[in-house]
């Protein structure tokens, strides 16, 4: 399958780096909300290179910086530890409970 790999958790992270909700990165990569969505759930193996590029644009990083995995000191230690990425709240989130 032709394609670029972008890392779901790399995304996410630069995604939140950027303060942009799923919705709002779309709009700025003038990509579909879904297209973010599948990358960042992993349920899209493989990207077209235009998508990787406007995704690399928006967030202003290297195309290779997206497919970089994130590596964290515990699995780089072997423990295979899995991290909670918090995402920020705003608008586009809903009501307050």
């Amino acid at each position: 399958m032709n394609g670029l790999r972008i890392d779901p958790q790399r995304l996410l992270l630069e995604r939140c780096r950027c303060g942009l909700s799923q919705a709002a990165l779309a709009r700025r990569a003038r990509l579909a909300y879904l297209t973010v969505s599948r990358i960042e759930r992993d349920h899209a193996a493989r990207v077209r290179a235009t998508t990787a590029f406007k995704l690399a644009l928006a967030l202003e990083v290297d195309i290779e910086q997206l497919m970089t995995p994130i590596t964290s000191p515990a699995s780089q230690a072997g423990q295979g530890g899995r991290r909670r990425v918090t995402r920020p709240e705003g608008p586009h989130d809903g009501p307050a409970r």
